[in-house]
């Protein structure tokens, strides 16, 4: 065998050789690109599950806040019955009847 010989079969060991690793470099890449996908996969299922968990926490947000309001506009109501009981002439003339009342029921519990 000659020296072009030689020289020939090395190129061609050296192409082999550069062709394997390229094989390998092609399915690592495969590899990630299938994980990568997978993982983007679970990605956007997870990101339906928070669209859906967000919609029902602005639900819930939002029948609170009409909760607050409705219980709210109650306490108005009741503070306001309270005031016109307190303020009443009944009221006042019946101040010393539950003064005595309660020291009453002091004495005796």
């Amino acid at each position: 065998m000659d020296q072009q010989d030689t020289q020939s079969l090395s190129e061609a060991a050296r192409l082999v050789l550069t062709r394997c690793a390229l094989d390998v470099s092609l399915a690592e890449a495969a590899r990630l690109s299938a994980e990568l996908q997978a993982e983007r996969e679970e990605n956007e299922a997870r990101l339906g599950r928070l669209d859906g968990e967000l919609i029902r926490s602005r639900d819930d947000y939002a029948a609170a806040c009409r909760e607050i309001d409705r219980l709210n506009a109650r306490l108005g109501s009741v503070e306001q019955q309270l005031m016109s009981v307190t303020a009443s002439r009944s009221w006042r003339v019946t101040a010393p009847l539950r003064r005595m009342i309660g020291l009453f029921r002091k004495s005796v519990g």
